[in-house]
């Protein structure tokens, strides 16, 4: 079930990458931002759940 979830998040965020990239939407702040919130998140995310593994 957590394995999926990883997945479908780096799916999003490769899918906002590249979308990013090909339309030039990162000229938009507000998209600029979004993107940004979103990678912090995923980041911080990933982050919690290494600490979780190397707890047990």
């Amino acid at each position: 079930m957590r394995e999926t979830q990883k997945q479908i998040l780096a799916k999003n965020y490769e899918y906002m990458y590249l979308g990013c990239k090909e339309t030039q939407v990162c000229l938009d702040v507000s998209s600029l931002l979004i993107w940004l919130l979103s990678g912090i998140l995923i980041y911080k995310r990933r982050k919690m759940e290494n600490n979780d593994m190397s707890t047990k």
